[in-house]
């Protein structure tokens, strides 16, 4: 039996892994996957309506274009320590071993608390270098997006970042110790730049999320296929300078008309 498997990545293409990784041991019922768009109405970089000008100096709104986000993957799973739930005794051993293991503390008692710590330890802990939490793959079957946005690399694998995980501890021990714990992990779906890049169009508008390592002339090269834009994009998302973006932030890129104004 395939089982869910979560890899910790340092970088955004999720090719220099952390270390760590971890299996779900309970394959979720159901999956939900949240397909949003945002429109060029809400700002880009502080959420109020951009502008551009016209050729006698006046100032306009940008379209309303539409911009397909990266689906939000939300799994609920239950991890157990009782010995009520099979071993996963056909699993490979690298797989199989690491649940079993994470499952108890190192005396043997059973507990859910070292899984819980390994869950963390692959999703949420800080990453020095991502500035935040560490990039991920979410390895499954064939359900998980593949599509457009190149948000994976191929069917089934889906990359992200933790958004949100919710521990509900459900049952103990007589000692005390959580024995099973129901959980709720979150994702944001995530692109690298050049996967970026061949979804997008000179002649739609855009709205990027900045990563760790970009830079507004590699940006302007991927989507419009030269960096002279820089300036301008600077200017239509209002940056008081071409170096002030960092991680987080999502910049307006115009079609090529506008940003060549």
């Amino acid at each position: 039996m395939q089982k869910v498997v979560i890899t910790g990545y340092k970088d955004v293409a999720c090719q220099d892994a952390t270390g760590n990784a971890i299996a779900l041991q309970v394959n979720p019922q159901e999956l939900q996957l949240d397909y949003n768009i945002s429109y060029g109405d809400k700002g880009g970089s502080g959420g109020d309506t951009k502008t551009t000008e016209h050729a006698g100096g006046e100032s306009a709104p940008l379209p309303g274009a539409a911009n397909y986000e990266t689906p939000d993957l939300t799994i609920e799973t239950v991890v157990d320590a009782t010995g009520v739930l099979p071993d996963p005794g056909g699993l490979p051993g690298s797989v199989g071993g690491a649940i079993m293991a994470a499952i108890k503390f190192a005396t043997g008692t059973p507990t859910v608390e070292d899984y819980i710590k390994k869950l963390k330890d692959t999703c949420y802990y800080y990453v020095e270098e991502t500035h935040g939490p560490p990039y991920l793959t979410v390895t499954w079957g064939s359900v998980l997006p593949s599509q457009s946005t190149n948000i994976v690399s191929s069917k089934g694998v889906y990359k992200c970042q933790l958004q949100s995980l919710s521990v509900k501890y459900v049952l103990f021990s007589a000692q005390g110790h959580p024995v099973r714990a129901e959980l709720t992990l979150k994702f944001k779906g995530v692109e690298d730049p050049e996967a970026r890049a061949k979804g997008n169009s000179p002649d739609l508008s855009h709205f990027i999320e900045i990563k760790h390592g970009d830079n507004l002339p590699k940006l302007c090269e991927d989507i419009y296929g030269s960096p002279e834009f820089f300036m301008a994009v600077a200017r239509i998302n209002d940056l008081p300078s071409v170096y002030a973006i960092e991680p987080g932030m999502r910049l307006l890129f115009p079609p090529l008309d506008k940003a060549s104004r």
